[in-house]
């Protein structure tokens, strides 16, 4: 009988083990790089989307050290997806710019920088447009 208790306290502690597991290796997927719509996954947030004219906070361009508020120009995209792309537009090194309007095509994002002469009346400093979303700083 002490033979038999062992053998279920040791199968109880074995099986109890796999409960508590961090491991999750085996049920993680890798993140699509596109939804079946075509556009790229959200980056998560739960936050509800912004309204138009909502400002999400500010970004800092390192090349001269200005400081822009990020807003939702119009479509539909939370507060921390539009801080995260602008940023990621103006200062990750991996985005590539080119031409003299700092053109960058990203995660489904078209951004740009328009020159000093061509900008809006409202001083859109920088703006990113995927679908009806667009975002600016200014």
């Amino acid at each position: 009988m002490r033979g038999f208790s062992a053998v279920v306290i040791v199968s109880a502690v074995l099986a109890l083990a796999g409960c508590g597991s961090d491991d999750t290796s085996s049920t993680t997927a890798a993140s699509p790089s596109t939804t079946s719509a075509g556009k790229p996954p959200s980056t998560g947030s739960t936050t509800p989307d912004a309204n138009p004219g909502a400002a999400c906070g500010t970004v800092t361009y390192p090349q001269t050290g200005v400081t822009a508020t990020v807003r939702v120009d119009s479509g539909t995209i939370s507060c921390p997806d539009a801080l995260l792309t602008l940023t990621k537009y103006v200062t990750d090194a991996t985005v590539l710019h080119t031409g003299d309007t700092w053109t960058s095509s990203f995660d489904g994002w078209q951004c740009m920088t328009p020159q000093v002469a061509d900008r809006q009346p409202n001083q859109v400093l920088s703006e990113c447009t995927r679908g009806g979303t667009r975002i600016i700083t200014n």
